[in-house]
């Protein structure tokens, strides 16, 4: 690795204010530091009472069952199984971390596992908690002497692939899933999700071609040059330099377009250490589902259930309860029935996917940010 790459070498000192820095710095909330607001955490509290009583009221009532029955099939399922549950979800979590130390060259590692854990922990359980995860971990690096540059460079580069796999691919191909499903079964609105599904393909890949196409891209961010400008002031994220443009003066257009070169430069280089294990993350959920599902004697084919985990995972993306629990449970349920599961198991099922996908990185986020304060005071 070069000493003179400022992505490469943490020991190259931090550039100067403005242009692409500064934009970069000021897009993803690094000039600030966001802290969690008393109505946010009381939305936070409401959103964990509104997940409780999805699952002590949606859940049971969407399936036509009890909580009892609920209950007495949950604690059928094997011990090891819920051992395995727990340890999968610890793994994903773990793997989330290696996907954003991927794109952070020079980053001590431990650290970096930690803030990262710590961050999704927040993002899940504190409504609008992305930008507060951000600034964890730009905190825990930065006092890790890890220069800026790499810092911002690699929170966009890591934060723009996660949205892109999480926030667009997997509704994409949930949509796709549910619409295959219901050629099988009966399900509503299988044919619409089809074709959202394709349109939505499409549309990614005509902004996918538009991005990485540079001469596209430098058109379209000339044109936004004052949008850019305005959105950043109104967010009172651009500082002076940022939304004012480039170091040289240059339009807010041509440090966006450096920012640009710069992210896809370092994707270029480091695409398979951030893409790998985030689908080795979303594959050990899926393990948990079908341990689940066959150690209750449930038989149903691996690719149907691919189809109902994705659309699970999609579900989890409604802003409404952390991790879209007690919604993503239920719609997991429904759909494990009508592949012809039986309530109860379905049920069963649904909760142990979701305690390894919600609680257990939560619990091992908080525990593993208290280590690195612990850490750090030493």
């Amino acid at each position: 690795m070069a000493r003179t790459d400022p992505d490469h070498d943490p020991r190259v000192p931090d550039p100067p204010a403005g242009g692409a820095d500064a934009l970069l710095a000021g897009a993803l909330g690094l000039t600030r530091t966001p802290r969690p607001t008393r109505s946010r955490l009381l939305i936070a509290a409401a959103s964990v009472l509104l997940l409780t009583l999805l699952l002590l009221w949606l859940l049971p009532r969407a399936l036509d069952l009890d909580l009892p029955r609920i209950g007495t099939t949950l604690a059928s399922v094997p011990g090891t199984v819920l051992l395995l549950a727990v340890a999968l979800g610890a793994l994903s979590v773990l793997l989330e971390g290696a996907a954003a130390r991927a794109v952070l060259p020079g980053a001590p590692v431990a650290p970096t596992l930690r803030a990262q854990a710590a961050a999704g922990a927040t993002a899940l359980v504190i409504p609008g908690g992305s930008l507060l995860g951000i600034a964890i971990v730009a905190t825990t690096l930065r006092r890790r002497r890890v220069p800026t540059r790499t810092v911002a460079s690699g929170i966009a580069a890591f934060s723009l692939t996660d949205v892109l796999f999480s926030g667009v691919a997997i509704p994409l191909l949930a949509l796709l899933a549910y619409g295959l499903l219901g050629r099988d079964h009966d399900l509503p609105g299988s044919v619409g999700a089809v074709v959202l599904g394709l349109l939505g393909v499409l549309a990614t890949l005509a902004a996918g071609v538009l991005v990485l196409h540079r001469p596209s891209a430098v058109r379209v961010l000339d044109a936004l040059g004052p949008t850019i400008t305005s959105v950043l002031e109104m967010t009172g994220r651009g500082g002076g330099s940022a939304a004012g443009g480039s170091a040289d003066g240059g339009a807010p257009a041509t440090a966006a377009l450096e920012v640009r070169d710069r992210v896809a430069g370092l994707l270029a280089r480091r695409w398979a250490g951030v893409l790998i294990p985030l689908l080795l993350g979303r594959a050990a959920q899926f393990a948990v589902l079908v341990i689940t599902l066959r150690s209750l004697g449930a038989d149903v084919g691996l690719l149907p259930l691919l189809g109902v985990f994705l659309v699970g995972r999609a579900v989890s993306l409604v802003p409404v309860t952390p991790g879209g629990g007690g919604l993503t449970e239920t719609a997991l349920a429904l759909l494990l029935v009508s592949l012809g599961t039986a309530p109860a198991t379905a049920a069963a099922a649904s909760l142990v996917l979701g305690a390894s996908a919600l609680v257990v990185p939560v619990v091992l986020g908080a525990a593993l940010g208290l280590r690195e304060l612990a850490t750090r005071r030493r």
